[in-house]
This record gives structure tokens, sequence and C-alpha cells, in this order.
């Protein structure tokens, strides 16, 4: 009699990710799945090596970055996904999100390769941030910044 219970084996890697403009990246991954699935072996989580972006046109950082977990379920319900963070420096050397990726893991036995979209946060608020950090500066030097700074790149 069978006991209903099935697994599904990832392994494989993120390869790369192109942010045009933006230098060093790296990338955070995690599995999400639902409440009757179980990790049996490999790891739910991990963050790859820093990586500069190439000098061709393309503009693609490269981690290769591997992925090796099973997962045990009696139920379809709640199927694995892989959520993917990418991170890179700011102009005050601070993390922050460069873009996001997500995907269902295949459904079939095989080889596969998933081209994701990123989808790129953009904060409209950078320009008062940044001048809190430049009025903050000035001010524990005693000075004031005038109503004409230029804080743009």
């Amino acid at each position: 009699m069978s006991s209903g219970v099935f697994l599904v084996s990832v392994n494989g890697q993120i390869e790369s990710a192109t942010i045009p403009d933006v230098d060093d990246l790296y990338c955070k991954h995690c599995f999400t799945f639902g409440p009757d699935w179980v990790v049996t072996s490999g790891t739910e989580e991990g963050i790859s090596q820093l990586s500069k972006r190439s000098n061709d046109e393309r503009q693609t950082c490269i981690w290769n970055f591997p992925l090796e977990i099973t997962f045990k379920s009696t139920n379809p319900f709640g199927w694995p996904q892989l959520v993917i963070s990418v991170y890179g420096l700011d102009l005050f050397g601070n993390d922050i999100v460069r873009g996001y990726g997500l995907c269902h893991l295949p459904i079939a036995p095989g080889h596969y390769k998933k081209v994701k979209s990123q989808i790129q946060s953009r904060n409209s608020d950078d320009t008062p941030q940044t001048y809190k950090l430049i009025e903050a500066a000035c001010e524990e030097h005693g000075q004031k910044p005038t109503e004409n700074t230029d804080i743009r790149n």
C-alpha cells in the first residue's frame, strides 16, 4: 500500500542578473511552500558572493550560485516557489534591494532554464532622503545647506 508521499528534488543554479548601470550586486534566495511541505535535505535559503557587472553591453553580474533542496509532501497545495532578491550598494555603501524575482518549481522532471523578469523598486522619495543626509552632515560641521544646494548626480 502506498503512503501517499511524494518528493520534489531541485538541483540547479542562479546564474546571473542584469540591472543596467548598477555594480556590486549579490542575491539572496529562499523557498516558500505550503503547510504540508517539509524540507528533507538541502538549504532553504542562501546568499551569493558579490559580483561586478561585465564591461560589455549586457552589463551582467554572474554568480552561478548553486541550489540543492528536496521537499516532501502529501499534497500539491502550496507548491514550492523560489524567491530571489537582488541587492546592491547605494552611494553611501548601504545594502539596498535592486530587484525581486519569483518562480514556481517545475512540476515535471527534466532540465529547465527559467529567465525571470525582475521587479525593481523605485523610491520616489530618494531626493528628500538624500537631502536629509546632506543636511545632517552639514549640521555636524556647523553649516547649513543653502536652498539651492544641488544634490542630484
